[in-house]
């Protein structure tokens, strides 16, 4: 059962994998689906289609598109790879100048040509939740939404300590997502309550198992065991709630 980075590459090549070892179970969806929840720019270029609020984006390719944002924006604002995880990449900036040189060096750090340019979105303040699911061939099983009492690094990324709530409206944005993508296995989606007016944002897509598991074996969904009945038995009975209030960290 893959877990991390590896996941991508077992799904890019699972016809042939399953072509010499048979037997092999793997609950994974296909890899263009794969790949599309996996690129953060293409992901939200879906997201903007389906109506699902998300921060102000930009998607420049070429320096001189980046400074007519960086002098046409409001700060602060935030620089992400298109690939990754964990906040890997991720910059926050709060002016023009700082944002020019931010970003000339993540290019220049990552390798990133014009294809691959990081994008720019605007800072939303607020609280961070995540949202996570498990399908059987685009039939919502499980669900799970908790709030990231802290991170690491604080500004967002690894969420070392949370709690579980429910927030139908995060529920909901993520189950029109993977439904239009015809979603098969675990997936996750990091959103941000905005202060402004109490609406969730849409930041991320994970399509890989999160760093955050054990929050839902916890709180009575245990998506590794479900994923495993579904690749074994081909389905699994679905569970249609969680215990809230459940508080888990991270040392």
């Amino acid at each position: 059962m893959p877990t991390a980075s590896e996941t991508g590459i077992i799904s890019k090549n699972i016809d042939y994998i399953k072509s010499h070892s048979p037997q092999l179970k793997i609950p994974l969806h296909t890899y263009d689906y794969f790949n599309l929840a996996n690129d953060k720019q293409k992901i939200l270029e879906l997201v903007a289609k389906l109506q699902i609020p998300t921060p102000k984006t930009y998607y420049p390719h070429s320096a001189e598109e980046v400074i007519n944002i960086a002098e046409g924006i409001r700060y602060p604002v935030v620089i992400k790879n298109r690939l990754g995880s964990g906040g890997l990449g991720m910059n926050y900036m709060h002016s023009s100048q700082e944002m020019i040189r931010s970003y000339e060096e993540t290019i220049n750090k990552y390798l990133l040509d014009s294809n691959d340019f990081p994008f720019i979105q605007e800072y939303i303040p607020g609280t961070d939740y995540a949202a996570t699911a498990l399908f059987n061939h685009g039939e919502l099983k499980a669900k799970l939404v908790f709030i990231a009492l802290q991170s690491v690094p604080p500004s967002g990324g690894l969420m070392i300590s949370r709690v579980s709530v429910r927030n139908e409206q995060m529920l909901g944005y993520l189950v029109a997502l993977a439904g239009a993508m015809h979603w098969h296995g675990i997936i996750m989606a990091d959103f941000r309550l905005d202060e402004r007016d109490n609406n969730a944002k849409l930041l991320d897509v994970n399509p890989r198992f999160w760093f955050s598991l054990n929050q839902g074996i916890a709180s009575g969904v245990d998506f590794t065991y479900l994923l495993y009945r579904i690749a074994i038995d081909d389905d699994v009975k679905s569970i249609d709630d969680h215990k809230t209030g459940i508080r888990k960290k991270y040392l």
